[in-house]
Formats: structure tokens, sequence, C-alpha cells
């Protein structure tokens, strides 16, 4: 009954553990909901297909919460182990460490000690969701006004909208997690010349958006995110039509961030020194105020298992002053 569980729910892979990870998920969203039953009706990922289960799946569900210790910060470590190496592949899923996680968070945390007003933090590439809780665990609820991602995985999804849930005090209206891919919903919300979306731009964005080879990627849908791209107003950073993913990525995330807002992303070393990466560089000396890019000491690698030498980038969107401690 769980591989139907499971299978119903569009959750892969079929497994113990995958089955583990979404009952302990359900038991932290329960804190903050009356019954399971319930649950069909929020919108969040993968929980509206709980109307798909039958009464004795639910009486399972509800018998199984009763017995789990999992937490969901440990949900969100663990989900990362589950994604099948083709799946890590074609959706080039790497995750930040938790060295990278403590930089960009107390980055944050500075860039905000000056100011008032509540921010809208956002990853469009989200995950489990681990940045973005870090980031709200260290400046505090108080401060932040909304917090939405994309994830294309369904139980990463879910993982991150309920640690995200979790970390706001269950403040449903203040969290939003889009199940999709991020070259699409982007552009549904924010294309120009304008469009009204019902999620607002981010003042930060903490990110580690995907990166793989061009090649890897099936020819019609490396057209796709280039005609997405070009159409969202980027055209004349795109160089040469063999790109790279992580560059692509960022001009979806210059899109969706205010002025004067805040960019923290890990990248690959090589978009700063290869052919590949001239247009986003274009796009930094036009658009923004560079603060850093850092270097890991201990390591290659700020995420899990990426085998790339990469950085951390932090930049201020149409400002060249620099960040003050």
């Amino acid at each position: 009954m769980k591989a139907r569980i499971l299978k119903k729910l569009g959750i892969e892979p079929v497994n113990n553990e995958s089955f583990q990870i979404f009952i302990a998920s359900i038991k932290t969203i329960m804190e903050y909901a009356g019954d399971v039953e319930s649950l069909a009706n929020w919108n969040a990922p993968i929980l509206s297909d709980l109307n798909k289960l039958s009464s004795s799946e639910i009486e399972l569900i509800k018998s199984e919460v009763q017995n789990t210790n999992l937490s969901i910060k440990e949900c969100q470590v663990e989900v990362q182990k589950l994604i099948p190496q083709e799946k890590r592949k074609k959706f080039a899923v790497y995750y930040t460490i938790q060295q990278g996680t403590d930089l960009m968070t107390s980055i944050v945390k500075e860039f905000l000690s000056s100011r008032k007003e509540k921010v809208v933090l956002v990853d469009p590439f989200l995950g489990s969701g681990s940045t973005l809780t870090a980031a709200i665990e260290k400046i505090g609820v108080e401060k932040v006004e909304k917090v939405w991602g994309i994830e294309p995985l369904p139980l990463p999804a879910l993982v991150a909208y309920v640690s995200l849930l979790h970390s706001m005090n269950g403040k449903r209206d203040a969290v939003t997690v889009i199940l999709g891919d991020a070259f699409e919903e982007i552009p549904k919300m924010f294309s120009p010349p304008f469009v009204q979306s019902k999620l607002p731009k981010a003042d930060i964005i903490l990110t580690n958006p995907p990166f793989t080879r061009w090649k890897y990627l099936e020819k019609k849908y490396r057209e796709h995110i280039l005609s997405v791209i070009e159409k969202l107003g980027y055209k004349k950073y795109i160089t040469r039509k063999e790109v790279s993913l992580q560059t692509l990525s960022m001009f979806l995330c210059d899109r969706i961030l205010n002025n004067n807002g805040l960019l923290i992303s890990v990248l690959p070393a090589s978009t700063f020194y290869t052919i590949y990466g001239r247009g986003y560089k274009s796009l930094l000396k036009e658009k923004y105020g560079i603060y850093a890019m850092v270097e890991s000491k201990s390591r290659v690698s700020f995420s899990e298992d990426s085998g790339f030498k990469e950085i951390i980038i932090v930049a201020v969107k149409g400002s060249n002053k620099k960040l003050t401690a």
C-alpha cells in the first residue's frame, strides 16, 4: 500500500525512504492543519493529490504519522540522497553544503542590519529549501514578508514547502512553493512588457542554480530555454548559441529581482573565465555592484558532489555601493 500511495502522489523513487520523508513532512504540517483530509485543499506541492487516495490509504498515513521521529530538517538532508542519478543529471541537481549556506545567510543578515522594512526571499531553484529556511532562522520571521521558490521534483518540493512553513511559524499566506520548471514558471509570471504576477519580486535571492554541460540537455529543451530567455529581454547577452545553463538561470534571477535587491548565488568558477559566461559578465557590469566573489579554502565546491570548482557571488542590483558591516 505504501508504494501505491507514492505512485498516486507522483513521488519517486518508490521506496521506504521516500515514504518516511513524506510521512515526516505530513507530521510537521499537521502542526498547522486540522486533519490530513483538509490538506488536499492547501495550495502546496503534492497535497492536492491526496484526493486520489482511498480512505484506507489515508488511514495508513494517519497511523504512520504517529510513529515517525524524523524531523523536517533531517528530511531536507535525506531527500537529497534519494534522487536517482539520471534525475540528478537531467535536472542538474546539486545542493549547497553547510559551509556555503552559513556564509550566504550571514551576508543576508548583514545586508538587512539597517533595514526596517520586511523583505521577500526567493529561490527559483529551491531544492529542499535549506538555504531559505536557514536565512529565515538567521534574520528572524519578523523580517520576512514573503518567501517563495520553484522546484521541479515533487518530494523535495513538499519538503521545501513544509520546512519553509515551519520556519515561518505556520504563516501559510507567507509561503509559496511552485512545483515546476523555473524556465516555464517565471516567464508565465514576469514576462514583458508587463504581467501582473500573484507573487512579488524578490528583495533577496539565495540560490544554487542548475549547471550541467550544455550537450547533456535535450536539443528541443535547449532551443526552448534560449527562446524563453530572449523573449524575456536578454537576447543581447546571449553571445553564442552554445551557452551554459547557469548563465541562463541567472538571467531568470535578474528578471525577478527588485532594484537594490541582493543576489547571492553559488556558481561554477568557469562562468567568469570562459566564453560561455561573457554575456552574464556584461549584465553584471551594467546592472550590478559586485560585493564579493568567494572561493572555499577547504574544498573545491560549495555544492554536494558537483565536482566543479565553484564560487559564491554576492551582488546588489542597480548599486555600486558596498555592504557595510
